[in-house]
């Protein structure tokens, strides 16, 4: 004859399986949203990217420099604390010919370190694209300034939190013919740093690794553009092996 289970059976059966549900549940929950969060920053990427190379295509030239769009610029360059009816209001508009730009508005926006060590408070003008990705902190520059057209970061869901560099929030620079993800080889090479990737193991950039002393999050964006993860307590040796971290 077949036992039946006991009542009390049947509930520590249900309250082990709610343990182990309450141990893994967040754990995926949390890789899921790394995973969201690495796709849409190569969607946003993919956007940046199109978008500066069409202005080289349009105008048929090699350098950002020689652009009606940087053309523009009627002063040595405009920055994120620079309102749309200024000088830089004909390379506001000259920029939504190849972005599909939403709102250009100023903005009291905080945001904090990968290690949430660090807070800063930003005041300035963000440009909000379709696609949801805010760009601020940015400055376009008109001639090449110690090799490069400029910067900005991009909080890839706009005000929406965590807004944290290396999760929601990451750096690029603008070479004279495109944008490049901050920490690599390329990006590296035009601010005149050598090779300095994130592969390397000099301390700027190992800024994006979890145990480092200083975890700014911000020499984040080639490492999970070219990794396709956010798992900064995976160790990556610059031959590209890496062992798995807690």
């Amino acid at each position: 004859m077949k036992r039946g289970y006991t009542l009390a059976e049947v509930l520590v059966t249900i309250g082990v399986i709610g343990i182990v549900a309450s141990m893994t549940l967040p754990i995926l929950i949390k890789k899921y949203q790394y995973k969201q969060w690495t796709e849409q920053l190569k969607k946003s990427y993919s956007t940046l990217d199109k978008g500066f190379r069409k202005m080289l295509a349009d105008d048929e030239v090699f350098e950002l420099a020689d652009t009606e769009v940087f053309k523009s610029i009627t002063k040595d360059d405009c920055a994120h604390f620079d309102n749309t009816q200024g000088q830089c209001k004909d390379f506001y508009n000259n920029m939504k010919k190849y972005f599909k730009i939403v709102d250009i508005k100023n903005i009291d926006y905080k945001y904090t370190y990968l290690n949430d060590d660090w807070e800063y408070s930003y005041d300035g003008y963000a440009i909000f694209l379709a696609d949801g990705t805010m760009i601020f902190g940015y400055s376009f520059i008109r001639n090449l300034f110690l090799g490069i057209h400029g910067n900005f970061y991009i909080d890839m869901n706009g005000l929406k939190k965590p807004n944290k560099a290396g999760r929601d929030i990451f750096y690029f620079i603008i070479g004279s013919d495109g944008v490049y993800p901050m920490g690599s080889s390329m990006a590296s090479r035009i601010k005149g740093e050598g090779d300095a990737s994130w592969l390397n193991t000099t301390q700027t950039y190992k800024m994006c690794e979890l145990g480092y002393k200083t975890i700014s999050g911000l020499s984040c964006t080639a490492r999970v553009l070219e990794t396709g993860n956010m798992d900064y307590t995976v160790k990556i040796n610059p031959n590209g092996s890496g062992g798995s971290g807690s």
